[in-house]
């Protein structure tokens, strides 16, 4: 717009100003859409999109229907990167597109288009399921009918503490059921009677099944005495004593393990242990066992009643 100032002297030009058009400042409310579709296209992307799916479906959603020049001046993307796209946002059951020329784009209800797409994913997601239950089942029921590979026949001198430790708890691991356990009443006031009372409260606390034949002349009351330390509080443990037996100082971990004690010191002591999964010894010292736990001469000396039932 122009305006001419009055002339205020003879010797004045006149003095004429431009008014520019106030341009409005569009900017808050593009960086807001800007925010906005970056939050909606990680939301798609969810759903599988692509960023520049999600681009083109989103710009084809807000339009209603439009075409693709349309499409590439809202999002700048080259116009043939968006008919690469096309197909694939048909296949999805997003877009339509008409045989016009321009070609209209046009979006299905949005709730609708996702929805179905939440529906495929449920539908893949069970068949996926169903096949690896199916699978599972294959599995077990070859491997079951598959011959069990014998355990290779070991044998391992323990002469520290930690192969000790390390030994008892890889054995723990396997949750074993009874450990048996021929030791003499001389042990159990030495460091060994130690030994047991600890390794007793851990057998306790994984609900092992003890049972203690004591070797040795000591009278009943004395043993009792004795074993009343080292026996474990709520769990399974009898004890009997005899005063003769044709082995002693070893134990038997259910028909698995038998540990032995020999002639050799650990550092502090302890016997050096002979580990061993060999069967026909764990068989021999199991068999040791319990003809000397069911023999008429063994002394009971604890029993909880819990412990009835094992042979």
């Amino acid at each position: 717009m122009f305006y001419k100032m009055p002339q205020i002297g003879l010797s004045m030009e006149p003095i004429v100003l431009c008014v520019l058009p106030i341009k409005r400042n569009m900017g808050n409310s593009r960086v807001g859409q800007t925010v906005m579709h970056k939050e909606l296209i990680c939301k798609l992307a969810e759903f599988g999109f692509t960023e520049n799916q999600a681009k083109v479906y989103l710009c084809i959603a807000q339009s209603g229907k439009t075409y693709v020049t349309k499409i590439s001046k809202y999002i700048l993307l080259h116009r043939q990167d968006i008919y690469k796209l096309l197909p694939k946002l048909e296949k999805m059951e997003l877009i339509t597109r008409t045989l016009d020329k321009p070609v209209m784009i046009e979006a299905l209800p949005i709730e609708k288009a996702l929805e179905r797409l939440i529906n495929k994913e449920k539908e893949t997601n069970d068949k996926r399921i169903a096949q690896l239950q199916r699978n599972l089942s294959e599995i077990a029921k070859e491997i079951n009918q598959q011959p069990k590979i014998a355990k290779e026949t070991r044998f391992t001198l323990l002469t520290t503490n930690v192969a000790l430790r390390n030994r008892i708890n890889i054995t723990l691991t396997a949750k074993p059921t009874v450990f048996r356990v021929v030791s003499s009443t001389e042990n159990l006031k030495g460091q060994v009677g130690q030994f047991y009372m600890k390794f007793f409260q851990m057998l306790a606390l994984n609900k092992t099944k003890i049972q203690l034949l004591l070797v040795g002349a000591e009278s009943s009351v004395e043993l009792a005495r004795a074993i009343d330390k080292i026996a474990p509080k709520d769990c399974y443990f009898s004890a009997r004593a005899i005063e003769k037996c044709a082995s002693r100082d070893y134990l038997v971990v259910d028909s698995c393990e038998a540990w032995i004690a020999t002639q050799q010191k650990m550092s502090d002591e302890y016997p050096s242990i002979l580990w061993t999964n060999d069967l026909n010894i764990i068989e021999t010292y199991l068999e040791c066992f319990k003809e000397a736990w069911r023999n008429p001469k063994a002394i009971e000396l604890w029993k909880n009643e819990d412990i009835l039932g094992i042979a």
